[in-house]
């Protein structure tokens, strides 16, 4: 696969279904100057209107992969070396370093497929302070995505 070289920092989704979130995640993928956005288990095509609409271009700036199973996606950004990091609510959360990332978003109701802890990560949570025990997919993968920025 050759749309995608050299990456540093790379976005996973993972069966998310609300094309305004999957747009705002491209949104912020470009913003932040991330490499690439790599999809499996779609549930919502990448090139239709509404994600289109709430990615503000960013669906056309940032490039973005399909893969049929989480296997082939693991394999691609392991081979590439990258360091796995789950966002994943309630678990110790591990500090990005200078290293390369490949950072898995999971499924708005469901969560990540159960597939992704088979293989060696580390995880990343946000610290919920109020009763909610979790946040809007976009903007936790949002906040995740510019956390990085400082450590890239």
């Amino acid at each position: 696969m050759n749309i995608i070289k050299k990456p540093q920092r790379l976005l996973i989704l993972d069966g998310l279904e609300n094309p305004g979130n999957i747009g705002t995640i491209l949104r912020s993928c470009d913003g932040a100057h991330f490499d690439g956005v790599l999809i499996v288990n779609e549930r919502t095509r990448v090139n239709q209107y509404k994600v289109i609409k709430a990615s503000m271009g960013g669906a056309f700036t940032i490039p973005w992969y399909h893969f049929n199973d989480i296997e082939s996606c693991y394999n691609f950004v392991h081979k590439l070396g990258m360091n796995l990091f789950l966002a994943h609510p309630g678990t110790e959360s591990h500090p990005f370093t200078d290293e390369k990332i490949a950072l898995v978003i999971g499924n708005e109701r469901f969560g990540i497929s159960k597939q992704w802890f088979k293989f060696q990560h580390k995880t990343v949570s946000l610290p919920m302070l109020g009763c909610c025990d979790s946040l809007n997919a976009g903007v936790a993968a949002s906040i995740l995505i510019y956390r990085n920025i400082g450590s890239a």
